[in-house]
């Protein structure tokens, strides 16, 4: 019998490592988030590959990486071998269609069969197709093969990959294989879940308060910026964390920053696998005691030009990087005060965590024209009452009243027109009993009587409310024949408005050591109706509006006394005289505010 001749296949053992730059700091199995790096190291295992019964006429790797999800740095990507040397210009190297490929280039081949040397040149074009060859389709008299003196060795491709893209729930796989000659060798499978994190905007009125995203904010009024943070996850790919923060661009013809800011804890913090600070606490701010944490945990600060920068400092940086078991998380509040009216106010924040920046949403607040304001007519009775208020009002002489008596009733229509809250009908309301009725003689001798004004019963409790009305009515005195009369009203009145909040510290209270927050109004004695807090706003005063009547020239006796009267009537007018009459009504206490005088002559 004949010998046993055998032929052991030579052993191949690809590997993969995923790490972060440092190749020593494992990251398989990580959560990783966008913008994070990822190494992929795939070994090529050619170190059993020397007495092997034929020529390795091919060595290389394919990578198929999950493109949708993860970029590849071509350009960066080297292959090193055992000792760390690198060999990249050994190896042709291609990026197709999401595919890496690394084969070993051909070299010049001495046919021992021929005598001939096959040229190594040109390198393969397409290595897909490379790659897909067969020992069918390579032709050892024909067809160069790689520098064997590559054998014995181990390569190290090392692919640089950035996180492009990332939705919750997806897991990135990957898989390499090793293509020696025929054989193919899988690697290895690697993985890293992905975590969608964003940073999200609101803006409220106070700490934790609801959203008013979409509504008014009202002129002079304050509010807050709410930002908050991305939640960072646990078991991170990069514990480390080396910055965060970010920056608000404030419309500033709008939004006036006033330097008052606060953070809280989102998430709980930990130092030493303990809870420096729960969750909802507040852990920094304008004015704030940070003693407890070891010092200030972040920083925040405002440009000219309206650009608020908030840092997170090294010492909250270093508390979070020491914790890779918990989320962490934290929101910022910025006080501002609303200085112009606005259809739209537009606001986002950019947050940045270790260099890569992510956009919040965008919230809106709009600052309605909210105007106070009470327009006056003033009208004669009885023609209101049998024609309507156009045809009894009397403002140009040539629509003035012909008289029968020497003296006639007048009604002052008074009606808030303030502008209004499209949205909510909100706007300034004006009590009654502050509104302040005067009336001037302007042409003639005859006055009303502000003594005799007639009020609405319920007076003192009235309140107008946008486009309400009210009327107060009087008698026009001593309007004698032949005269001619116009006199002149007008109204003034303190609108209550909705309180504005005080511009005081609104984080202050006495869990950080300080006293309780800032009294919650800032101007003005607050009024309460219908359970509503209002405060007194500037006062406003009305239009003027004049009313104008004659009585005829009686028959004429003699002239002379007719004329006498028209002219001193008329010196009066010339020399600029008038007769003013003005009415604020007393009430017990101050409730009313109509007096009479007589300042007119």
């Amino acid at each position: 019998p004949s010998n046993k001749v055998e032929n052991e296949p030579p052993v191949i053992k690809p590997s993969k490592q995923d790490t972060q730059k440092d190749p020593t700091i494992s990251i398989d199995g990580k959560t990783a988030l966008l913008g994070d790096k990822v190494y992929y190291r795939v070994n090529i295992d050619a170190s059993r590959l020397t007495d092997t019964a034929y020529k390795v006429w091919r060595l290389g790797m394919t990578d198929d990486y999950d493109q949708e999800y993860l970029t590849l740095d071509a350009k960066h990507v080297e292959i090193l071998d055992e000792t760390g040397r690198d060999r990249t210009g050994e190896f042709n190297i291609q990026d197709k269609d999401g595919v890496l490929y690394a084969f070993a280039k051909t070299v010049d081949t001495q046919i021992p069969a021929t005598g001939e040397t096959v040229p190594g040149d040109p390198q393969p074009g397409d290595l897909k197709a490379y790659s897909e060859k067969s020992d069918k389709d390579y032709d050892p008299l024909k067809d160069p093969s790689i520098d064997q003196s590559l054998l014995g060795h181990t390569y190290q491709v090392v692919m640089p990959m950035t996180v492009t893209k990332v939705k919750d729930g997806h897991t990135v796989e990957n898989t390499a294989t090793q293509v020696t000659n025929d054989r193919r060798d899988k690697t290895n499978t690697v993985t890293n879940p992905l975590k969608e994190i964003n940073p999200t905007k609101d803006v409220v009125v106070q700490v934790g308060g609801d959203s008013i995203d979409g509504k008014s904010v009202y002129l002079n009024h304050t509010f807050l910026y709410r930002l908050d943070s991305s939640i960072l996850p646990p078991d991170r790919a990069y514990q480390t964390v080396t910055d965060w923060g970010g920056t608000d661009q404030l419309a500033t013809e709008y939004d006036q920053y006033l330097g008052n800011w606060a953070v809280y804890a989102s998430r709980d913090l930990y130092r030493d696998g303990q809870v420096l600070a729960a969750r909802g606490e507040k852990i920094a701010g304008s004015g704030f005691d940070s003693s407890k944490f070891g010092g200030n945990l972040f920083t925040v600060d405002a440009d000219e030009n309206g650009k608020v920068t908030a840092d997170a400092t090294q010492t909250y940086l270093d508390l979070v990087s020491a914790d890779n078991e918990h989320e962490a998380g934290w929101v910022l509040y910025l006080q501002c005060k609303r200085i112009a009216v606005a259809d739209e106010v537009p606001n986002t924040w950019t947050e940045t965590i270790n260099g890569q920046p992510r956009e919040s949403n965008k919230v809106v607040t709009k600052t309605p024209d909210m105007t106070p304001s009470i327009h006056l007519e003033k009208v004669d009775t009885p023609t209101l009452k049998q024609d309507g208020q156009e045809q009894a009002d009397r403002d140009d002489p040539k629509q003035a009243l012909k008289m029968d008596a020497d003296s006639i009733g007048i009604t002052f229509i008074i009606t808030n027109t303030s502008k209004t809250d499209p949205a909510t009908g909100d706007g300034a309301w004006f009590k009654a009993s502050d509104l302040n009725l005067a009336d001037s003689t302007i042409v003639g001798d005859a006055h009303v009587d502000m003594d005799s004004l007639t009020y609405p019963a319920d007076w003192d409790t009235l309140v107008l409310k946008p486009g309400e009305s009210v009327s107060v009515t009087g008698t026009l005195k001593g309007v004698k024949e032949g005269e001619t009369h116009t006199d002149r009203a007008i109204v003034t009145g303190t609108p209550l408005v909705e309180c504005a909040p005080s511009n005081g510290d609104p984080f202050n209270d006495k869990t950080d050591g300080g006293e309780d927050t800032d009294p919650e109004y800032s101007t003005g004695d607050v009024t309460e109706i219908d359970g509503k807090q209002l405060c007194a706003d500037t006062q406003t005063t009305s239009n003027t509006d004049d009313w104008n009547g004659y009585r005829a020239k009686p028959l004429a006796s003699t002239g002379v006394a007719v004329l006498g009267l028209a002219g001193g009537a008329l010196a009066v007018l010339l020399a600029g005289g008038s007769l003013l009459v003005f009415r604020k009504r007393h009430y017990a206490q101050g409730s009313g505010r109509h007096t009479a005088v007589n300042a007119g002559k």
